[in-house]
């Protein structure tokens, strides 16, 4: 099963979410920063499958939208 754009963006969306109810729990930053990160990743994996590219990696995924 290959997963798709809209995909990624529900990840991130979730993780975003996740982000909001960290932050009513007053739990530490780092999972906080750690969550924001998969956001933000799973938003640029999003672009790019968007765009054509198939990134398999976290590094693939840098490398591809730089």
């Amino acid at each position: 099963m290959s997963e798709s754009a809209d995909d990624f963006i529900d990840l991130a969306n979730q993780s975003l979410n996740d982000i909001d109810e960290m932050i009513d729990t007053d739990v530490s930053v780092r999972p906080l920063y750690s969550t924001l990160y998969y956001a933000v990743f799973y938003s640029v994996k999003s672009i790019l499958l968007d765009r054509g590219f198939e990134p398999k990696t976290h590094r693939g995924t840098a490398s591809q939208f730089y």
